[in-house]
């Protein structure tokens, strides 16, 4: 299995955790028909530790295709493919991507703590469902709101000492908009 390489800081007092995800989106049309007008799926490698996350989207055919940085809510999207990339915040990359209202900080809380800020998820008309393994870790979650679903499914999950850092030549990618970045050939 490809594992994308993580700088680790030695001899960190920082708890770095990763996970290896799968998710599934579905927007429902709630017109006439019914029916799922939209919907993916992929893998995910996240990686978090206190002040930063990393996630890497993949392909069907296992290939990193978006590559995200988090530091507060911050977010830095590149895409891998078209050596472009797009900054703001998540909140707006969230709903451009699945018309989602959520901040990263509730998206971590909800997956990798299993906290569900109830009152903010019901301001912005989600709602959220957990499944937790005997040590209480995250194992599935649901969030849904009219329309929408996604859901995902951790498979793997390490916990060791370390900190993300963010490492990639910057002067091969150009800034882009977020819709160039997201819209796939």
């Amino acid at each position: 299995m490809y594992r994308p390489a993580v700088h680790q800081a030695p001899d960190s007092e920082n708890t770095l955790q990763s996970l290896m995800c799968r998710f599934w989106f579905r927007d429902v049309d709630r017109g006439q028909s019914g029916k799922i007008s939209r919907g993916q799926s992929g893998k995910i490698s996240w990686r978090s530790d206190e002040a930063r996350s990393k996630l890497i989207f993949f392909s069907a055919l296992n290939q990193g295709v978006l590559e995200m940085w988090q530091e507060g809510e911050r977010t830095t999207l590149f895409n891998l493919r078209r050596k472009t990339y797009w900054q703001g915040p998540f909140r707006t990359l969230i709903l451009r991507m699945w018309g989602i209202d959520l901040d990263f900080a509730d998206l971590q809380a909800i997956v990798l703590a299993g906290e569900i800020p109830q009152s903010k998820m019901e301001t912005a008309g989600l709602t959220v469902s957990l499944e937790k393994d005997g040590a209480g870790n995250v194992t599935q979650g649901v969030i849904g709101g009219e329309g929408i679903s996604l859901r995902v499914r951790i498979s793997q999950r390490e916990r060791r000492s370390g900190t993300v850092v963010f490492f990639k030549n910057m002067s091969e990618y150009s800034l882009s908009d977020l819709n160039p970045i997201l819209d796939d050939d």
